[in-house]
């Protein structure tokens, strides 16, 4: 399942969104928010996304394949079935506190 962690270990893309951005989940996930998947059921996650519209599995995602342009396409449930973590990126604030 999405929340239980498999295949997001201290390396690779799980660890590095770890370090750096907000754990969310499935129910939760908003646009902005970064969409890690697995390319087979059980494995590391190895492909990122950007939310750009909607929710997991009806919203739209902005990614990339190998060799291919950025590309803004829907999320279905292909897409949603591999779906290994949903992360925030952190709140920041100006330096007046604005």
């Amino acid at each position: 399942p999405p929340e239980g962690g498999v295949g997001l270990g201290p390396a690779g893309l799980g660890g590095g969104a770890r370090r750096g951005l907000w754990r969310g989940g499935k129910p939760s996930a908003e646009p902005g928010d970064v969409l890690l998947f697995r390319m087979r059921a059980g494995g590391p996650a190895k492909h990122a996304a950007i939310l750009a519209a909607g929710t997991v599995p009806q919203g739209r995602m902005i990614h990339a394949y190998s060799g291919h342009a950025v590309c803004e396409t829907g999320i279905g449930p292909a897409w949603g079935r591999r779906l290994a973590g949903v992360f925030r990126f952190p709140e920041t604030r100006s330096p007046g506190g604005a």
